[in-house]
């Protein structure tokens, strides 16, 4: 969770209460990142979302969101770690939120230099 981005696009890291090394979250309303989660109920491996990072050297599977919900949730699964919990707010378009996200999770888990 450290090598996330103090930023993600033009949303700005925030606070969080209670303090947790495992939470990080961005922007008001917030989109908020939760390390730990499990494998949800019921999921199937067809189910997920193969979701590159932009320079091409990582897929993670995502799962599908919630139709409607607020915020919407995302799961990600990173062999290297546990679950990730994205939760964007509906005001969050996703791309701005996730494509720097995904981008942070492939410079940690493949550093250069």
């Amino acid at each position: 969770m450290a090598s996330l981005p103090r930023a993600l696009g033009r949303l700005t890291e925030r606070a969080v209460s209670p303090v947790s090394d495992a939470v990080r979250a961005w922007g008001d309303p917030a989109v908020v990142v939760s390390c730990g989660g499990s494998r949800p109920a019921g999921l199937l491996d067809t189910d997920a979302l193969g979701i590159s990072a932009t320079d091409g050297t990582a897929t993670y599977d995502w799962t599908s969101p919630e139709e409607g919900a607020d915020p919407t949730v995302y799961r990600i699964k990173d062999p290297a770690a546990p679950y990730l919990v994205v939760r964007l707010p509906r005001s969050v378009v996703p791309v701005t939120a996730l494509g720097p996200l995904v981008d942070a999770l492939t410079a940690a888990r493949y550093p250069t230099g």
